[in-house]
């Protein structure tokens, strides 16, 4: 019996549980006295066997379904992040733009290119601590143009 399940199963487990659920509804038939008990065996474990494919079929479709609709939410979540991150940008940009010449150089300088104070004091002819001040006053005023947001 077990090997005429292993046809319709991927595994041993798979296998044993159809043929213990096929006994279990011969158990609970009327058809134990009659002569073909092995067919009626076998009969038993080929339709415990399509009832259990036929079940994880089911399970497999919503498990797809799940995960398709799963990854519909997380994608859509992605899409409205990015149109976000966008209109944010334009409003930082803005806000830069209306930056004394002075203080948006720092501000480039030091997120843009990634300099230290002192290769942006080199670099405008200014102490580093200017520079480090000049940054800290355009900070200040981008917070202040974006609004409380923490963004800045």
């Amino acid at each position: 019996m077990l090997l005429f399940a292993k046809q319709f199963a991927r595994n041993q487990e798979d296998a044993e549980d159809i043929v213990q659920e096929a006994f279990k509804r011969f158990w609970k038939s009327d058809c134990r006295n009659d002569e073909n008990t092995v067919s009626l065996l076998f009969g038993s474990v080929r339709w415990a066997a399509l009832d259990f494919l036929r079940r994880n079929e089911r399970r497999r479709k919503r498990e797809e379904t799940a995960a398709a609709s799963d990854f519909a939410l997380r994608d859509c979540h992605l899409f409205e992040y990015g149109i976000e991150k966008e209109e944010l940008a334009l409003r930082v940009q803005n806000a830069l733009e209306k930056l004394p010449d002075a203080q948006r150089q720092i501000v480039t300088l030091k997120i843009l290119g990634e300099l230290t104070y002192e290769q942006i004091g080199e670099t405008l002819g200014i102490s580093p601590n200017t520079a480090s001040s000049r940054y800290r006053y355009a900070l200040g005023a981008l917070k202040r143009k974006l609004g409380n947001e923490s963004y800045a």
